[in-house]
């Protein structure tokens, strides 16, 4: 389900961008009745007719989903129905100047001056829309922009997170996604009127202000830490927790050449030892880092992994 998709005005013969929150407002409103149904037999996916949209405006499910029958195999849709949680913060993140954000141990500053609420992105051979898509000003650290750039694209992760297919799209295409996962702990029900809504989104901002974005997950072509490793409670250990789950890197006892083995909780929160990794042994400690790492981005993913 999405929230902004495109009007098409008979009068200008322009589109216009139109969120879900607007034509509820225009559908509560018998005085608009008349507006609310020429707005709503002209909806599109973007600026042309080739994907008619539909706005859904029942009870705790509102947005847009496809004209039925309507489908493209080389469209990536996620996260439908979207939830109210998910909504909020996309809209509340979408109206700040500044947003803290941390990436593992590093804290930036981003300022922004522009942003785009579901950005279309075509990415090796497939449409996304990412639910932010942020330009950062020079005001934003040397540091970040060198490191990642200007063009932030966001995809916050509430009850679906980005699959393996589109961040190896992304990297393909050499796009840089970042992806934040919204705290169980902060959740909005869906049963919310408008007045409640617009209440959890400066609440939302207010958080967001305070407490920034905390444990950004990056996928780029050039691999970025993700997470803070600290010394072990066991001697020659190291931990880290990465996207909820505990990390420990050790070295193995008995070889005769330094390996390491990276412990962490599998499938039925069964203990797994990992000695290697695509039949290689892990002879380096920054391998075996990135190789955690890896690790966890694919378990947050649900993409199998060999134990």
């Amino acid at each position: 389900m999405h929230t902004r998709v495109y009007r098409f005005d008979v009068e200008t013969e322009e589109y216009v961008k139109i969120s879900s929150m607007e034509m509820l407002k225009l559908k509560n409103n018998p005085k608009l009745k008349t507006l609310f149904l020429n707005y709503k037999n002209n909806l599109y996916w973007s600026k042309n007719k080739n994907q008619k949209m539909v706005f859904v405006g029942k009870g705790n499910i509102i947005g847009f989903r496809k004209h039925p029958g309507a489908h493209t195999k080389n469209c990536i849709y996620r996260g439908e129905p979207e939830s109210m949680t998910h909504f909020v913060y996309k809209e509340a993140i979408s109206e700040l100047k500044i947003i803290k954000i941390f990436i593992a141990e590093e804290e930036y500053d981003l300022f922004i001056s522009n942003v785009e609420v579901e950005k279309d992105i075509s990415c090796n051979g497939r449409d996304y829309k990412c639910d932010l898509y942020l330009k950062l000003s020079t005001e934003t650290s040397r540091e970040f922009l060198c490191k990642y750039g200007d063009e932030l694209y966001l995809e916050l992760y509430h009850t679906c997170p980005v699959d393996v297919i589109q961040a190896n799209d992304f990297e393909i295409q050499g796009v840089t996604l970042f992806e934040y996962t919204i705290p169980k702990t902060r959740e909005v029900s869906h049963n919310i009127t408008i007045e409640d809504f617009e209440r959890q989104k400066e609440i939302k901002k207010g958080i967001i202000n305070k407490y920034g974005l905390i444990d950004i997950v990056v996928f780029s072509k050039n691999h970025v830490r993700i997470a803070k490793w600290n010394k072990g409670r066991k001697e020659d250990t190291i931990t880290a927790r990465i996207l909820g789950k505990q990390y420990t890197i050790k070295e193995a006892n008995n070889t005769n050449e330094k390996e390491y083995i990276i412990i962490y909780s599998g499938a039925n929160n069964r203990c797994i030892y990992k000695k290697e990794y695509n039949s290689k042994k892990i002879s380096t400690l920054e391998d075996a880092k990135n190789i955690a790492e890896i690790i966890a981005i694919k378990i947050h993913n649900n993409h199998p992994i060999e134990e």
